[in-house]
Formats: structure tokens, C-alpha cells, sequence
């Protein structure tokens, strides 16, 4: 026998209110994850920069990466709160921030053997890479940033 309700009956669309629900939950799971990600790149970015960097390239690469985290909490709270585009803006965001966070910082890139810049370019990409692949492919996150008709904007 099939337990579940019937298409028109009340209980289907409370069965499909708790569904949604749950994925809305996995969905700011992921969203928190992501945050927490991104900070984690933050610090690990300050702690191998940091030491290396002249006092002005170091208020730089500070600037950079408060820059860096007030549109990626900004962004990921707005995915949060529903809002499709911000998807698509974080991952935009994540793309630009690879050569803005090398490219903000005054001499680092001269003072740097061009293989060295290249490993870091790719690093950079690397660790970010995860994150843009949660936004994009994640179904949690798509069912949490469409409305309650299932359209995304």
C-alpha cells in the first residue's frame, strides 16, 4: 500500500511544506559551512602573507581581505534570507577576488618569481574552487533560494 496522501489532499502539501523545510535547513547548513570556509581562507591568507609583506603591502592585504569579508557575508546573507541572485554574485565575487587580492597588493607581484605567482594564483583558485562548486551545484542551496512555487529568479 502507499502511504503517502493524495496530490490534493492537505497533508500532501504539509508532507511538501516539511520537505522544503528540511531542505532550507541543509541548504543554511551549507551557507554557514561556506561562511566559515571563507574565514578560514582569510586567516590562512593573513598567516603565510602577513610575515612576508612590508608594513604598507600588509595594510593592503588587510584592506583587501576586510574588503573580501564584509561582500562575502553580505553576499552569503543574502542567500540566506532567499535571494537567487546572490549566488550567482558570490560566485562572480569569488572569481574577481583571485587577482584582486594579488593584484591590490603593491609589489608583491614584482617582488615574486613569476612560477611562485602562478602557484598562488592557483592555490587561491583552489581553495575557493569548493566554494563556488557548493553555490552552483549544491541542490540545497538552489531549494533555498527559490521561492515557496519552486521558481528561482
Amino acid at each position: 500500500m502507499n502511504s503517502s496522501p493524495p496530490i490534493n489532499s492537505p497533508d500532501s502539501t504539509l508532507h511538501r511544506g516539511r520537505k522544503r523545510r528540511r531542505k532550507a535547513k541543509s541548504g543554511r547548513l551549507y551557507i554557514f559551512s561556506l561562511f566559515a570556509w571563507l574565514r578560514l581562507i582569510d586567516a590562512a591568507t593573513v598567516y603565510y602573507l602577513y610575515p612576508q609583506l612590508s608594513v604598507i603591502n600588509k595594510q593592503y592585504l588587510i584592506v583587501s581581505l576586510v574588503t573580501t569579508a564584509v561582500w562575502t557575508t553580505g553576499l552569503l546573507l543574502a542567500i540566506w534570507f532567499r535571494q537567487n541572485w546572490a549566488r550567482y554574485l558570490l560566485v562572480l565575487s569569488l572569481l574577481v577576488a583571485v587577482i584582486s587580492t594579488l593584484s591590490m597588493i603593491p609589489g608583491l607581484p614584482d617582488a615574486m618569481h613569476p612560477r611562485k605567482q602562478l602557484s598562488m594564483i592557483l592555490a587561491i583558485t583552489g581553495v575557493y574552487l569548493p566554494v563556488a562548486l557548493v553555490l552552483i551545484l549544491s541542490k540545497s542551496v538552489h531549494k533555498l533560494t527559490r521561492d515557496e512555487h519552486g521558481v528561482g529568479i
